[in-house]
């Protein structure tokens, strides 16, 4: 595998991780944006 789309796999999967973490966080906790990021 290039590094070039070894690069691009990482990137979106730590940003599909952070969104999917982000929203279980909103959803499980329902708190304002900094609540939830300070949970996290």
């Amino acid at each position: 595998m290039q590094p070039i789309s070894k690069g691009v796999w990482l990137c979106i999967l730590s940003q599909s991780l952070f969104g999917i973490m982000y929203l279980f966080s909103a959803w499980m906790l329902p708190l304002s944006g900094t609540d939830v990021l300070s949970c996290v």
